[in-house]
């Protein structure tokens, strides 16, 4: 017999941490460091939302979070939107559409004007679908190998390992800082146009992302405030993955920001590095000097989709890729 489940959509407490650490075990060491806190409750866009379901004796089941961003659109207007992230639904409560039912109840239950994500091959099936998103798209993966190995022994397990040579930009001037300023906001109109539909990124945004993420590993390069890349590395995929979360400022500068970048990840043991640029993106070229190329789908290590959903009649026109402006700094995975 099905059990009889409630929804609601409510703000972050510690009965949902609670439901955290129960449901997503793996995320306990990250919950104890501040995690949800981060996330939820000092997100510089506001309060964070979780739809939640419950039994009839109160015992939470299912969760999906909401974590709220500032966004622009192609006309310049602001827009409040929401990204899906962290669902998980019970043993227990499974087979009875909970994971349809907790966004169902999110459209109804909330401010915002869009909702957008990035779903895997396991549930893009359900946000394409029945759940109304319209699809952007994948991932628009670039990448940089570092070493021989991470690609060639998914060819033969005996390959050689050696770090490759580059023919790319060589490394320009860099320095890396722990905190940005108004001079990133200036730096972003190179990289960013106002006509884009993207996150705004503002330094008070950067600096929440990036700084005050608890144990966070990010690095921030710049060269004299004119151009910045953020960057990390962390084991991943069957390897030690060079993430490049964004690259924005003055484009002559930017090619070597990024090869310094890259020099950084490698002298850290990275086998390969990965970035997500749209081909319409400005910085596109910095990162193909940088030696970057596009990823086929057969080498990728995880199949990742771009998707949004309007929340409201007055919300605004998402449908054509080509406007917006998406990098790994968008992710809530990296």
């Amino acid at each position: 017999m099905a059990m009889k489940l409630t929804y609601s959509v409510q703000e972050f407490d510690d009965k949902i941490e609670q439901a955290y650490r129960i449901l997503l075990p793996h995320q306990i060491t990250a919950i104890d460091a501040g995690i949800l806190k981060w996330k939820f409750q000092n997100n510089p866009a506001g309060p964070g939302l979780v739809a939640v379901c419950r039994t009839g004796e109160g015992e939470i089941v299912g969760i999906n979070g909401f974590q709220p961003g500032r966004f622009q659109n192609n006309s310049g207007n602001q827009f409040l939107a929401y990204q899906s992230m962290d669902t998980i639904v019970s043993p227990k409560a499974r087979g009875q559409g909970v994971f349809s039912h907790l966004l169902e109840e999110f459209y109804k239950s909330n401010n915002g004007d869009v909702i957008y994500g990035f779903p895997n091959s396991q549930s893009a099936r359900g946000f394409f679908g029945r759940l109304g998103w319209t699809n952007l798209g994948t991932a628009p993966y670039l990448v940089r190998p570092v070493r021989s190995a991470y690609f060639g022994r998914k060819l033969l397990k005996s390959f050689p390992d050696f770090k490759l040579p580059s023919f790319s930009a060589k490394p320009g001037n860099s320095n890396q800082i722990t905190r940005f300023d108004e001079r990133a906001n200036k730096a972003q109109a190179a990289t960013i146009p106002q006509n884009s539909t993207c996150l705004v990124r503002s330094s008070d945004y950067l600096n929440w992302r990036i700084f005050d993420k608890p144990d966070n590993d990010y690095v921030v390069l710049t060269d004299d405030h004119q151009a910045y890349v953020i960057g990390s590395v962390a084991e991943k995929h069957g390897g030690n993955i060079g993430y490049i979360l964004d690259a924005f400022g003055t484009p002559k500068l930017l090619p070597g920001l990024i090869a310094a970048m890259v020099n950084y990840q490698s002298e850290k043991n990275a086998d390969v590095v990965l970035s997500w640029c749209l081909p319409h993106s400005a910085n596109r070229q910095a990162f193909r000097n940088a030696g970057f190329f596009n990823l086929p789908n057969r080498l990728r290590p995880i199949e990742i989709n771009f998707g949004a959903r309007n929340l409201s009649p007055n919300s605004p026109d998402m449908i054509l890729l080509d406007d917006w402006y998406i990098s790994y700094l968008d992710s809530d995975t990296v």
